[in-house]
Protein backbone atom coordinates (compact mmCIF):
# COMPACT_ATOMS: atom_id res chain seq x y z
CA UNK A 1 0.00 0.00 0.00
CA UNK A 2 1.45 3.50 -0.79
CA UNK A 3 0.59 6.06 1.82
CA UNK A 4 -0.59 8.57 -0.93
CA UNK A 5 -2.10 8.48 -4.00
CA UNK A 6 0.19 9.79 -6.55
CA UNK A 7 -2.98 10.85 -8.94
CA UNK A 8 -5.67 12.61 -6.59
CA UNK A 9 -3.40 12.38 -3.35
CA UNK A 10 -5.58 9.96 -1.60
CA UNK A 11 -4.03 8.97 1.52
CA UNK A 12 -6.51 6.22 2.82
CA UNK A 13 -4.10 3.81 1.82
CA UNK A 14 -6.57 2.75 -1.38
CA UNK A 15 -3.25 3.23 -3.86
CA UNK A 16 -1.04 -0.02 -4.39
CA UNK A 17 1.84 -1.30 -6.36
CA UNK A 18 2.38 -5.28 -6.52
CA UNK A 19 4.21 -7.49 -8.30
CA UNK A 20 2.21 -10.26 -9.42
CA UNK A 21 3.03 -14.09 -9.95
CA UNK A 22 4.22 -13.79 -13.57
CA UNK A 23 6.47 -11.29 -12.83
CA UNK A 24 5.04 -8.40 -14.18
CA UNK A 25 4.05 -4.93 -11.95
CA UNK A 26 0.67 -3.85 -11.61
CA UNK A 27 -0.57 -0.92 -9.41
CA UNK A 28 -3.65 1.04 -9.19
CA UNK A 29 -5.98 3.08 -7.00
CA UNK A 30 -9.01 1.75 -5.54
CA UNK A 31 -11.37 5.13 -6.19
CA UNK A 32 -13.32 5.48 -8.81
CA UNK A 33 -11.44 8.80 -10.02
CA UNK A 34 -8.56 6.81 -10.62
CA UNK A 35 -9.91 4.01 -12.85
CA UNK A 36 -7.64 3.44 -15.33
CA UNK A 37 -4.36 4.12 -14.01
CA UNK A 38 -1.86 1.60 -13.98
CA UNK A 39 1.53 0.76 -13.36
CA UNK A 40 2.74 2.64 -16.82
CA UNK A 41 1.20 5.94 -15.17
CA UNK A 42 2.48 5.79 -11.84
CA UNK A 43 6.12 5.01 -13.73
CA UNK A 44 5.66 8.13 -15.78
CA UNK A 45 4.99 10.04 -12.87
CA UNK A 46 8.20 9.36 -11.12
CA UNK A 47 10.15 8.80 -13.84
CA UNK A 48 8.62 11.29 -16.67
CA UNK A 49 9.39 10.56 -20.32
CA UNK A 50 10.19 7.23 -19.61
CA UNK A 51 8.95 5.54 -22.43
CA UNK A 52 9.31 8.12 -25.05
CA UNK A 53 11.56 6.86 -27.76
CA UNK A 54 10.99 3.08 -27.26
CA UNK A 55 9.01 2.96 -30.27
CA UNK A 56 6.22 1.24 -28.04
CA UNK A 57 4.06 4.08 -28.56
CA UNK A 58 1.21 4.92 -26.57
CA UNK A 59 0.21 1.44 -26.16
CA UNK A 60 2.75 0.85 -24.13
CA UNK A 61 1.94 4.05 -21.84
CA UNK A 62 -1.24 2.12 -20.99
CA UNK A 63 0.37 -1.67 -20.74
CA UNK A 64 1.87 -3.15 -17.84
CA UNK A 65 5.72 -3.05 -18.91
CA UNK A 66 7.00 -6.29 -17.20
CA UNK A 67 6.05 -9.74 -19.88
CA UNK A 68 3.50 -11.66 -19.07
CA UNK A 69 3.36 -14.86 -19.82
CA UNK A 70 1.41 -16.07 -23.28
CA UNK A 71 1.35 -12.45 -24.07
CA UNK A 72 4.38 -12.34 -26.82
CA UNK A 73 2.77 -14.05 -29.40
CA UNK A 74 1.39 -14.16 -32.81
CA UNK A 75 -2.30 -13.00 -33.27
CA UNK A 76 -4.45 -16.18 -33.46
CA UNK A 77 -6.88 -16.56 -36.31
CA UNK A 78 -8.55 -19.42 -34.93
CA UNK A 79 -8.48 -21.30 -38.22
CA UNK A 80 -10.44 -18.21 -40.17
CA UNK A 81 -8.02 -16.10 -42.35
CA UNK A 82 -8.89 -12.83 -43.46
CA UNK A 83 -11.59 -12.61 -46.20
CA UNK A 84 -12.94 -9.72 -47.92
CA UNK A 85 -16.51 -9.83 -48.66
CA UNK A 86 -19.87 -7.52 -49.38
CA UNK A 87 -22.70 -7.73 -47.12
CA UNK A 88 -24.76 -9.27 -49.85
CA UNK A 89 -21.82 -12.19 -49.43
CA UNK A 90 -22.69 -12.95 -45.68
CA UNK A 91 -25.35 -15.55 -45.30
CA UNK A 92 -28.62 -14.35 -43.39
CA UNK A 93 -27.53 -15.27 -40.02
CA UNK A 94 -31.88 -15.31 -39.05
CA UNK A 95 -32.86 -13.61 -36.27
CA UNK A 96 -30.65 -12.10 -33.03
CA UNK A 97 -31.02 -15.37 -30.52
CA UNK A 98 -30.37 -15.04 -27.24
CA UNK A 99 -29.59 -17.63 -24.30
CA UNK A 100 -31.41 -15.50 -21.47
CA UNK A 101 -34.06 -13.03 -22.53
CA UNK A 102 -32.03 -9.46 -23.12
CA UNK A 103 -29.51 -9.80 -20.61
CA UNK A 104 -27.33 -12.79 -22.48
CA UNK A 105 -27.24 -12.28 -25.97
CA UNK A 106 -26.31 -16.00 -27.77
CA UNK A 107 -22.43 -16.10 -28.55
CA UNK A 108 -21.19 -12.92 -26.64
CA UNK A 109 -19.94 -11.87 -23.28
CA UNK A 110 -22.19 -10.86 -20.59
CA UNK A 111 -20.01 -9.05 -17.55
CA UNK A 112 -21.86 -9.52 -14.39
CA UNK A 113 -20.57 -7.84 -11.44
CA UNK A 114 -20.93 -6.25 -8.11
CA UNK A 115 -19.63 -5.77 -4.62
CA UNK A 116 -18.30 -9.15 -2.65
CA UNK A 117 -20.99 -11.22 -0.98
CA UNK A 118 -23.80 -10.20 -3.44
CA UNK A 119 -24.22 -13.95 -4.29
CA UNK A 120 -22.68 -13.07 -7.79
CA UNK A 121 -21.99 -17.09 -8.04
CA UNK A 122 -24.80 -18.40 -6.43
CA UNK A 123 -26.59 -16.81 -9.45
CA UNK A 124 -24.29 -17.70 -12.30
CA UNK A 125 -24.78 -21.43 -11.03
CA UNK A 126 -28.71 -20.54 -10.96
CA UNK A 127 -28.49 -19.43 -14.62
CA UNK A 128 -26.16 -22.43 -15.88
CA UNK A 129 -28.53 -24.51 -14.23
CA UNK A 130 -31.58 -23.34 -16.16
CA UNK A 131 -30.28 -23.13 -19.20
CA UNK A 132 -28.42 -26.73 -19.31
CA UNK A 133 -32.01 -28.42 -18.27
CA UNK A 134 -33.92 -26.08 -20.71
CA UNK A 135 -36.01 -24.55 -18.08
CA UNK A 136 -38.66 -21.98 -19.77
CA UNK A 137 -37.58 -18.97 -17.83
CA UNK A 138 -34.78 -17.74 -15.27
CA UNK A 139 -36.56 -15.24 -12.88
CA UNK A 140 -38.98 -13.91 -15.60
CA UNK A 141 -36.64 -14.04 -18.03
CA UNK A 142 -37.16 -16.47 -21.12
CA UNK A 143 -34.34 -18.89 -21.49
CA UNK A 144 -33.64 -19.46 -25.59
CA UNK A 145 -32.38 -22.64 -25.78
CA UNK A 146 -31.12 -25.71 -23.73
CA UNK A 147 -27.21 -26.57 -24.07
CA UNK A 148 -24.50 -28.05 -22.21
CA UNK A 149 -22.73 -25.48 -19.97
CA UNK A 150 -19.41 -25.23 -18.03
CA UNK A 151 -18.59 -23.28 -14.73
CA UNK A 152 -14.87 -22.76 -15.10
CA UNK A 153 -13.91 -21.74 -11.23
CA UNK A 154 -11.04 -19.77 -10.01
CA UNK A 155 -12.28 -18.91 -6.68
CA UNK A 156 -13.16 -22.09 -4.99
CA UNK A 157 -12.98 -25.70 -4.96
CA UNK A 158 -15.19 -28.38 -6.39
CA UNK A 159 -16.08 -29.39 -2.87
CA UNK A 160 -17.63 -26.07 -2.39
CA UNK A 161 -18.97 -25.87 -5.44
CA UNK A 162 -20.76 -29.12 -5.60
CA UNK A 163 -22.35 -28.53 -2.30
CA UNK A 164 -23.59 -25.15 -4.23
CA UNK A 165 -24.87 -27.08 -7.26
CA UNK A 166 -26.44 -29.15 -5.48
CA UNK A 167 -28.05 -27.55 -3.27
CA UNK A 168 -29.28 -24.69 -5.92
CA UNK A 169 -30.93 -27.70 -7.57
CA UNK A 170 -32.85 -28.67 -4.37
CA UNK A 171 -34.16 -25.24 -3.95
CA UNK A 172 -35.83 -26.13 -7.60
CA UNK A 173 -36.73 -29.28 -6.49
CA UNK A 174 -34.30 -31.55 -8.30
CA UNK A 175 -32.66 -34.05 -7.18
CA UNK A 176 -29.25 -33.41 -8.97
CA UNK A 177 -27.62 -30.24 -11.37
CA UNK A 178 -28.40 -31.38 -14.90
CA UNK A 179 -26.24 -34.04 -16.25
CA UNK A 180 -25.09 -31.32 -18.92
CA UNK A 181 -23.68 -28.50 -16.34
CA UNK A 182 -19.72 -29.43 -16.32
CA UNK A 183 -17.77 -28.01 -13.85
CA UNK A 184 -13.87 -27.44 -14.15
CA UNK A 185 -11.50 -26.42 -10.84
CA UNK A 186 -8.97 -23.75 -12.25
CA UNK A 187 -6.90 -24.26 -8.72
CA UNK A 188 -3.13 -25.00 -9.13
CA UNK A 189 -3.18 -24.17 -13.40
CA UNK A 190 -2.02 -21.26 -15.51
CA UNK A 191 -5.58 -19.13 -16.51
CA UNK A 192 -3.77 -19.38 -20.30
CA UNK A 193 -3.48 -22.84 -19.62
CA UNK A 194 -7.40 -23.67 -18.19
CA UNK A 195 -8.94 -21.08 -20.93
CA UNK A 196 -7.55 -23.24 -23.49
CA UNK A 197 -8.37 -26.45 -22.12
CA UNK A 198 -11.87 -25.68 -21.35
CA UNK A 199 -12.03 -24.18 -25.31
CA UNK A 200 -11.64 -27.44 -26.00
CA UNK A 201 -13.84 -29.28 -23.59
CA UNK A 202 -16.82 -26.96 -25.25
CA UNK A 203 -16.06 -28.45 -28.62
CA UNK A 204 -15.70 -31.77 -27.39
CA UNK A 205 -19.02 -32.06 -25.18
CA UNK A 206 -21.14 -29.41 -27.15
CA UNK A 207 -21.30 -26.85 -24.47
CA UNK A 208 -22.98 -23.89 -26.04
CA UNK A 209 -22.27 -21.75 -22.40
CA UNK A 210 -19.71 -20.84 -20.42
CA UNK A 211 -18.92 -18.82 -16.83
CA UNK A 212 -15.68 -17.54 -15.79
CA UNK A 213 -15.73 -16.87 -12.28
CA UNK A 214 -13.91 -15.14 -11.69
CA UNK A 215 -12.38 -12.04 -13.85
CA UNK A 216 -10.35 -10.76 -11.54
CA UNK A 217 -8.56 -14.30 -10.94
CA UNK A 218 -8.25 -15.63 -14.94
CA UNK A 219 -6.86 -11.58 -16.18
CA UNK A 220 -3.21 -12.31 -15.93
CA UNK A 221 -2.10 -8.91 -15.53
CA UNK A 222 -2.86 -5.29 -14.18
CA UNK A 223 -6.81 -5.27 -14.18
CA UNK A 224 -6.46 -1.48 -14.61
CA UNK A 225 -4.64 -1.72 -17.67
CA UNK A 226 -6.42 -1.69 -21.04
CA UNK A 227 -3.51 -3.55 -22.59
CA UNK A 228 -4.14 -6.74 -20.27
CA UNK A 229 -7.74 -6.20 -20.06
CA UNK A 230 -8.22 -6.00 -24.41
CA UNK A 231 -4.99 -8.81 -24.04
CA UNK A 232 -7.50 -11.04 -21.81
CA UNK A 233 -10.39 -10.73 -24.24
CA UNK A 234 -8.35 -11.50 -27.07
CA UNK A 235 -7.48 -14.97 -25.31
CA UNK A 236 -11.66 -15.40 -25.07
CA UNK A 237 -11.66 -14.82 -28.77
CA UNK A 238 -11.33 -18.84 -28.82
CA UNK A 239 -14.97 -18.85 -28.01
CA UNK A 240 -16.51 -15.92 -29.37
CA UNK A 241 -15.02 -17.43 -32.73
CA UNK A 242 -16.82 -21.04 -31.70
CA UNK A 243 -19.97 -19.02 -31.01
CA UNK A 244 -20.13 -19.96 -27.27
CA UNK A 245 -21.75 -17.92 -24.91
CA UNK A 246 -19.88 -15.95 -21.97
CA UNK A 247 -20.82 -14.91 -18.39
CA UNK A 248 -17.92 -13.56 -16.56
CA UNK A 249 -18.16 -13.00 -13.32
CA UNK A 250 -16.27 -9.37 -12.07
CA UNK A 251 -15.75 -7.39 -9.10
CA UNK A 252 -16.22 -3.77 -8.98
CA UNK A 253 -14.53 -1.12 -7.16
CA UNK A 254 -14.66 0.28 -3.87
CA UNK A 255 -17.42 2.14 -2.58
CA UNK A 256 -16.23 5.99 -1.35
CA UNK A 257 -17.92 8.00 0.73
CA UNK A 258 -20.88 10.22 -1.09
CA UNK A 259 -20.69 7.56 -3.98
CA UNK A 260 -23.48 5.47 -5.30
CA UNK A 261 -23.93 2.44 -5.74
CA UNK A 262 -25.50 2.46 -9.00
CA UNK A 263 -22.63 4.70 -10.35
CA UNK A 264 -19.89 2.03 -9.63
CA UNK A 265 -18.92 -0.27 -12.61
CA UNK A 266 -16.40 -3.15 -12.90
CA UNK A 267 -13.13 -3.26 -10.84
CA UNK A 268 -10.14 -1.83 -13.19
CA UNK A 269 -10.52 -0.60 -17.21
CA UNK A 270 -13.40 0.64 -18.76
CA UNK A 271 -12.69 -1.68 -21.07
CA UNK A 272 -13.84 -5.01 -19.67
CA UNK A 273 -17.23 -3.20 -20.15
CA UNK A 274 -16.51 -2.08 -23.72
CA UNK A 275 -15.56 -5.45 -24.55
CA UNK A 276 -18.52 -6.88 -23.18
CA UNK A 277 -22.04 -7.02 -25.08
CA UNK A 278 -24.22 -7.08 -22.18
CA UNK A 279 -23.58 -6.23 -18.00
CA UNK A 280 -25.72 -6.47 -15.44
CA UNK A 281 -24.94 -4.91 -11.72
CA UNK A 282 -26.05 -7.40 -8.64
CA UNK A 283 -26.50 -4.71 -5.74
CA UNK A 284 -27.69 -5.82 -1.58
CA UNK A 285 -30.75 -4.25 -0.93
CA UNK A 286 -31.30 -6.21 2.80
CA UNK A 287 -29.26 -8.78 4.54
CA UNK A 288 -30.99 -11.09 7.66
CA UNK A 289 -30.85 -13.97 8.71
CA UNK A 290 -30.10 -17.29 5.56
CA UNK A 291 -31.78 -14.67 3.26
CA UNK A 292 -30.52 -11.94 1.22
CA UNK A 293 -32.85 -9.24 -0.98
CA UNK A 294 -30.62 -7.69 -4.23
CA UNK A 295 -31.16 -5.75 -7.12
CA UNK A 296 -30.14 -6.79 -10.74
CA UNK A 297 -29.86 -3.93 -13.21
CA UNK A 298 -28.50 -4.51 -16.78
CA UNK A 299 -27.27 -1.10 -17.36
CA UNK A 300 -25.34 -1.82 -20.52
CA UNK A 301 -27.31 -3.78 -23.99
CA UNK A 302 -25.86 -4.00 -27.39
CA UNK A 303 -28.48 -5.90 -28.71
CA UNK A 304 -32.19 -4.93 -27.17
CA UNK A 305 -33.62 -2.65 -24.95
CA UNK A 306 -32.64 -2.98 -20.93
CA UNK A 307 -34.28 -5.03 -19.15
CA UNK A 308 -36.14 -3.63 -16.38
CA UNK A 309 -34.44 -3.64 -12.97
CA UNK A 310 -35.74 -6.27 -10.44
CA UNK A 311 -35.39 -7.73 -7.27
CA UNK A 312 -34.27 -11.30 -6.03
CA UNK A 313 -34.50 -13.21 -2.94
CA UNK A 314 -31.85 -16.41 -2.13
CA UNK A 315 -32.92 -18.10 0.89
CA UNK A 316 -30.51 -20.31 2.34
CA UNK A 317 -32.13 -23.76 4.11
CA UNK A 318 -30.77 -26.59 5.34
CA UNK A 319 -29.52 -28.52 2.01
CA UNK A 320 -31.28 -25.85 -0.41
CA UNK A 321 -30.96 -22.67 -1.92
CA UNK A 322 -33.86 -20.92 -3.25
CA UNK A 323 -33.79 -18.27 -5.54
CA UNK A 324 -36.87 -16.55 -6.38
CA UNK A 325 -37.90 -12.95 -8.45
CA UNK A 326 -39.55 -10.06 -6.33
CA UNK A 327 -40.97 -7.14 -7.28
CA UNK A 328 -39.55 -3.74 -6.78
CA UNK A 329 -41.89 -1.48 -5.34
CA UNK A 330 -42.30 2.21 -6.57
CA UNK A 331 -39.68 3.91 -4.34
CA UNK A 332 -37.29 1.63 -5.10
CA UNK A 333 -38.19 1.90 -8.72
CA UNK A 334 -37.74 5.43 -8.69
CA UNK A 335 -34.68 5.22 -6.73
CA UNK A 336 -32.99 2.62 -10.25
CA UNK A 337 -31.13 5.33 -12.52
CA UNK A 338 -31.63 3.07 -15.75
CA UNK A 339 -35.32 4.63 -15.81
CA UNK A 340 -36.10 7.68 -17.16
CA UNK A 341 -36.41 10.42 -15.00
CA UNK A 342 -40.12 10.94 -16.35
CA UNK A 343 -41.49 7.77 -14.81
CA UNK A 344 -39.22 8.14 -11.83
CA UNK A 345 -40.86 10.97 -10.60
CA UNK A 346 -44.45 9.43 -11.12
CA UNK A 347 -43.06 6.07 -9.16
CA UNK A 348 -41.86 8.69 -6.41
CA UNK A 349 -45.59 10.32 -5.95
CA UNK A 350 -47.00 6.79 -5.55
CA UNK A 351 -47.22 6.87 -1.44
CA UNK A 352 -48.61 10.25 -1.63
CA UNK A 353 -48.09 14.17 -2.16
CA UNK A 354 -44.78 15.64 -1.78
CA UNK A 355 -42.42 18.20 -2.10
CA UNK A 356 -39.90 17.73 -5.03
CA UNK A 357 -36.69 17.63 -1.54
CA UNK A 358 -38.76 15.09 -0.30
CA UNK A 359 -37.68 12.30 -2.88
CA UNK A 360 -34.76 13.43 -4.55
CA UNK A 361 -31.01 13.81 -3.45
CA UNK A 362 -28.51 14.08 -6.30
CA UNK A 363 -26.42 11.20 -4.87
CA UNK A 364 -29.38 8.82 -5.53
CA UNK A 365 -30.97 10.11 -8.78
CA UNK A 366 -27.61 10.40 -10.70
CA UNK A 367 -29.15 13.79 -12.80
CA UNK A 368 -29.57 17.30 -11.84
CA UNK A 369 -32.31 18.95 -10.15
CA UNK A 370 -32.91 21.04 -12.88
CA UNK A 371 -33.69 17.79 -14.57
CA UNK A 372 -36.84 16.19 -12.14
CA UNK A 373 -38.22 20.35 -12.11
CA UNK A 374 -37.88 20.38 -16.18
CA UNK A 375 -39.89 16.79 -16.22
CA UNK A 376 -42.57 18.05 -13.47
CA UNK A 377 -43.18 20.73 -15.50
CA UNK A 378 -44.12 18.62 -18.09
CA UNK A 379 -45.72 15.90 -16.25
CA UNK A 380 -48.39 18.88 -15.36
CA UNK A 381 -48.82 19.94 -19.25
CA UNK A 382 -49.41 16.06 -19.72
CA UNK A 383 -52.02 16.15 -16.52
CA UNK A 384 -50.20 13.38 -14.59
CA UNK A 385 -49.21 15.61 -11.83
CA UNK A 386 -50.97 18.75 -10.32
CA UNK A 387 -49.94 21.08 -7.59
CA UNK A 388 -51.81 20.57 -3.70
CA UNK A 389 -51.42 24.22 -3.29
CA UNK A 390 -49.24 23.72 -0.16
CA UNK A 391 -46.11 25.42 -0.66
CA UNK A 392 -42.93 24.94 1.04
CA UNK A 393 -39.85 28.12 0.43
CA UNK A 394 -40.01 28.26 -3.75
CA UNK A 395 -41.32 24.50 -4.00
CA UNK A 396 -44.59 23.14 -4.35
CA UNK A 397 -46.23 19.93 -3.18
CA UNK A 398 -47.51 18.13 -5.94
CA UNK A 399 -49.51 14.67 -5.99
CA UNK A 400 -50.67 12.31 -9.02
CA UNK A 401 -54.05 12.74 -11.04
CA UNK A 402 -56.44 10.52 -11.62
CA UNK A 403 -54.82 9.79 -14.63
CA UNK A 404 -51.05 10.05 -13.28
CA UNK A 405 -52.48 7.34 -10.58
CA UNK A 406 -53.60 5.36 -13.69
CA UNK A 407 -50.37 5.16 -15.45
CA UNK A 408 -48.36 4.30 -11.96
CA UNK A 409 -50.31 1.27 -11.64
CA UNK A 410 -50.23 0.22 -15.50
CA UNK A 411 -46.22 0.57 -15.18
CA UNK A 412 -46.14 -1.73 -12.17
CA UNK A 413 -48.71 -4.52 -13.10
CA UNK A 414 -46.70 -4.35 -16.33
CA UNK A 415 -43.05 -4.30 -14.08
CA UNK A 416 -44.44 -7.27 -11.93
CA UNK A 417 -43.00 -10.96 -13.20
CA UNK A 418 -45.84 -13.29 -14.01
CA UNK A 419 -43.25 -15.87 -14.11
CA UNK A 420 -41.12 -17.46 -11.46
CA UNK A 421 -37.72 -19.14 -11.52
CA UNK A 422 -38.92 -23.05 -11.13
CA UNK A 423 -39.20 -26.31 -12.56
CA UNK A 424 -40.49 -26.16 -16.16
CA UNK A 425 -40.86 -28.57 -19.18
CA UNK A 426 -37.50 -28.81 -21.31
CA UNK A 427 -37.25 -26.95 -24.02
CA UNK A 428 -38.10 -29.88 -26.29
CA UNK A 429 -41.59 -30.45 -24.53
CA UNK A 430 -42.50 -26.82 -25.34
CA UNK A 431 -45.14 -26.11 -28.18
CA UNK A 432 -43.82 -22.63 -29.08
CA UNK A 433 -41.53 -21.23 -32.05
CA UNK A 434 -38.61 -21.34 -30.79
CA UNK A 435 -37.55 -18.20 -33.34
CA UNK A 436 -36.70 -14.93 -31.53
CA UNK A 437 -37.38 -11.70 -33.15
CA UNK A 438 -35.39 -9.18 -33.20
CA UNK A 439 -35.62 -6.19 -31.09
CA UNK A 440 -37.23 -3.08 -33.25
CA UNK A 441 -37.08 -0.36 -30.16
CA UNK A 442 -34.32 1.65 -31.35
CA UNK A 443 -32.52 1.20 -28.42
CA UNK A 444 -29.51 -1.25 -29.27
CA UNK A 445 -26.53 -0.50 -27.96
CA UNK A 446 -28.29 1.94 -25.64
CA UNK A 447 -26.28 2.46 -21.72
CA UNK A 448 -27.00 4.25 -18.97
CA UNK A 449 -27.85 7.94 -19.96
CA UNK A 450 -28.39 11.09 -17.83
CA UNK A 451 -30.69 13.43 -19.02
CA UNK A 452 -29.70 16.73 -19.53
Amino acid sequence: MLEECPWNAHADNSAYIVQLANGAIAAGCHHGSCEGYGWPDLREHYEPGVYEGNGRGEDERHGVTAPIGGRDRDDATFGRPLALRTFAEIPDPGAREFDVEKILPKGYTLLFYGDGGTAKSLLTMSILQAISRGAEEWLGLEVGRKVACLFVDFELDESEQRRRAFEVAAGEGLSAPPSSLYYLSAVGHPPKEVLSYARSVCEEKGIGVVAIDSVGLALEGDPGSARDVVGFFRELDAFRAAGITLILVDHQAKLQAGESYQGKLQYGSSYKGNLSRSRVQVEPKKRGTNVRSLTLRQNKANFSDLAEPFGVKVVFEPGKILVSREQLDAADLSEERILNTYDRVLLALADGPAFPNDFYSQSVWGVEFATVKNNITKLRKDGLVQDTGEIEGQQREIELTEAGRKYVEDYLSRHAAEKRHGVTPPIGDRDRDDAFHDNGSGSAGREVTHEK
